[in-house]
């Protein structure tokens, strides 16, 4: 059984073994607005960690077919975090939410700027996020300003624009370039791959209040020159799911009115459902997706916690396998059963960059891959070219 994945075609073999796989958990939440309060407005803020970091292990609802909700990969926000640039109200927030899950959620946030980080002290929210996105998850490109970025889960491009796809400040709210910087990263990191892409920024579409429709329409026209299979964004408290310009949109509400989006993305398949607080909502959207080829870089790592997940990546190909184990060591070898390269892993994931033990790149040709788990053996070839 082959697959061709890029340029080179993958081969698993034996009862645990599996091929390059999507297989990706995502939860996203909006308008957190510390320093906007009311009893009920401050009681969901306040439990929204706890909601959060509860949701996996839970049961998908039946109207996506059930099943358990694995560990999210992260949690995206797209803006409105505070109501004013205070620091005082930077410094709640950030107790809350953190790049890498070390704050009251335990969940990777990638988080936007919206447009109440411009009000009051306008420097402070976005300085203090050009230092985080330096310090996220896997995020491989910035933009020259430090407040756009991208990454790849599981082969899905993610974008983060912040508050709107622009060129100039509408309303004293400045895109920073984001749209330059949309059109130059699809263009560099997904190109005709076909690939999926996932879009995020605070204003609705189109919102001519705030953004104008002309930008709107010009960002519409260049995502659909790819396989965007998603708009997120916030701004509006509505948690609702709508089109533009035929692409999916996702506005997944507030935060104070305990609204989250939890996604769920295969193979060639994608849905995304609604929980109000702890509980499900009635939002529903599945559908059949492309994936594309994987392109000609190793897909983002990413970190799953000393116990459990583990995966393995090859450079230039992506993650060849993913699977519930402690992965104890991974031998690569040649077809003559000569050992090429041993990597003992430290962490959850790991990666061959195509090299030998002495550091010379690995010649084209097929390889034998083996990972000795807590579980047996888990046995691969991989074709390099």
């Amino acid at each position: 059984m082959t697959r061709l994945i890029g340029l080179c075609a993958l081969w698993a073999f034996g009862a645990n073994a599996a091929f390059a796989v999507t297989d990706l958990t995502f939860f996203s939440v909006s308008d957190v607005h510390f320093g906007q309060s009311s009893a009920s407005k401050d009681s969901n803020r306040a439990a929204m960690p706890g909601w959060l970091n509860g949701l996996a292990g839970m049961n998908y609802p039946a109207s996506v077919g059930g099943g358990v909700i694995a560990k999210p990969r992260g949690l995206l926000m797209p803006g409105d975090l505070i109501e004013t640039g205070s620091q005082a109200l930077w410094a709640d927030y950030i107790k809350d939410y953190n790049p890498k899950g070390a704050a009251n959620v335990k969940i990777p946030t990638y988080e936007g700027l919206g447009n109440h980080e411009y009000y009051g002290t306008a420097s402070i929210v976005p300085a203090a996020l050009r230092l985080r996105n330096k310090n996220r998850i896997g995020v491989n490109y910035l933009d020259a300003t430090n407040l756009h970025y991208s990454w790849d889960w599981d082969g899905v491009h993610f974008v983060m624009m912040n508050v709107y796809s622009g060129a100039s400040a509408q309303g004293g709210i400045d895109p920073y370039g984001s749209y330059a910087f949309l059109e130059k990263d699809l263009a560099a990191n997904v190109g005709t791959t076909g690939r999926p892409v996932f879009v995020m920024q605070h204003f609705p579409l189109p919102d001519t209040g705030w953004w104008p429709m002309a930008d709107a329409s010009k960002m519409g026209t260049l995502l659909k020159k790819y396989n965007c299979i998603g708009i997120l964004h916030g701004h509006s408290h509505a948690k609702t799911l709508y089109k533009f310009q035929g692409m999916d949109v996702y506005d997944d509400g507030s935060v104070m009115m305990g609204d989250i989006f939890v996604f769920h993305i295969t193979d060639g398949k994608m849905f995304v459902v609604n929980r109000i607080g702890d509980k499900w909502g009635t939002l529903v959207l599945q559908k059949n997706i492309t994936m594309g080829t994987v392109g000609l870089r190793r897909e983002t790592p990413y970190w799953s916690g000393p116990q459990g997940s583990f995966a393995f990546y090859i450079d230039g190909i992506g993650k060849l396998w993913s699977g519930n184990r402690n992965v104890r060591q991974i031998e690569i070898r040649g077809l003559n059963g000569g050992l090429v390269r041993r990597i003992d892993p430290l962490v959850a994931e790991a990666a061959w960059d195509r090299r030998d033990d002495a550091g010379r790149s690995a010649a084209p040709g097929m390889y034998l891959v083996k990972l000795e788990t807590d579980k047996g053996p888990v046995s691969l070839k991989a074709c390099l070219r």
